[in-house]
Formats: structure tokens, C-alpha cells, sequence
């Protein structure tokens, strides 16, 4: 069975960008990973994750979160509780 934060991920990608809507996102995590971790392994800060797509990914890094939120008026720290909750309530088995 897959590690819940590899899961985790799996589901981020899946999902539309948080800013622009664009599908195939990619997880931007907002705890950064560093330098030196290896991305694939479990780990907490996998549950940071945001769905962005690569322009909007690209645009968070070089802008900074603050600017990036007041253009896009997103809360990305919302998104990724919101994407979060719909993960754990898509695991549950009911």
C-alpha cells in the first residue's frame, strides 16, 4: 500500500490548478521540501501540497506567496486544506 503522503500527492495531481483552474497540476508545497530530500519519499510536508499548474507553479517561486495571492486572490494555505479534507474524505472507506 502506498504511503498516505505519496497518496497525498497522487490526489494533488489530479486536481485543477488552485489560481487558474488549468488541469494536470503539480503539487507546490508550501513548507518547502529543500534541497537534499528526496520528493519521494513520505514525508509531513507532502501534506503542504497545493495544486498549480507549471505556469503558476513557475510564478509562486519567482514572485514570492504574498504577491502571488494578491493576483490571483487566492488563499493558497485555504486551498490546501480544502484539497486536503477532499483527499482524506475520498480515502475513507464508508
Amino acid at each position: 500500500m502506498k504511503h498516505a503522503s505519496l497518496a497525498y500527492l497522487d490526489h494533488v495531481r489530479g486536481q485543477r490548478c488552485a489560481a487558474c483552474g488549468y488541469p494536470n497540476a503539480q503539487p507546490h508545497h508550501l513548507r518547502a521540501v529543500g534541497m537534499g530530500c528526496n520528493r519521494k519519499h513520505p514525508m509531513k510536508r507532502h501534506f503542504t501540497a497545493v495544486p498549480l499548474c507549471a505556469k503558476c507553479h513557475r510564478e509562486v517561486e519567482q514572485i514570492g506567496m504574498k504577491k502571488f495571492a494578491e493576483r490571483y486572490v487566492v488563499d493558497l494555505y485555504f486551498e490546501c486544506l480544502n484539497t486536503l479534507a477532499d483527499f482524506i474524505w475520498k480515502e475513507q472507506s464508508w
